[in-house]
């Protein structure tokens, strides 16, 4: 909730597509982060973290660590598309539906990078850049 947060789910006049990312572990927590984002923000889509390995993140339960907990994992999908009307999406390539657009994501600095993850993953529909096009 702090201001240097909120300004990261700003949308830019010039930004086309614009999605979020958050983590959380539980759904009561998750649900109420998506209900907030679809109050306050203007946003297209809302990507729940399942694949941050950072210790402070994975050791609340959060990130890949929703990975290792399917019950867990399928509950808070569950409860986030069922609170908004906001596309929610998530990135488990291996495991996905063929059907199923899969956006990859993570140490995306530039278009290099991209098609790199691109290649190394050739099931993935595309992959999102983030923040670390901001250098953060």
């Amino acid at each position: 909730g702090q201001a240097s947060e909120w300004a990261l789910l700003r949308r830019h006049s010039s930004e086309e597509l614009f999605g979020v990312q958050i983590c959380g572990a539980y759904p009561d927590t998750v649900a109420r982060t998506v209900e907030l984002i679809e109050k306050e923000c203007t946003v297209d889509f809302i990507d729940i973290n399942m694949g941050c390995p950072i210790d402070i993140v994975v050791n609340k339960g959060a990130g890949s660590a929703l990975l290792t907990k399917p019950m867990r994992m399928k509950s808070v999908v569950e409860v986030a598309s069922g609170t908004v009307d906001i596309p929610i999406t998530i990135k488990c390539t291996k495991k996905a539906p063929n059907n199923l657009q899969v956006v990859g994501n993570g140490d995306v600095f530039s278009f290099v990078d991209w098609n790199n993850h691109k290649t190394e993953c050739p099931e993935l529909a595309t992959c999102m850049i983030a923040r670390g096009a901001l250098i953060k």
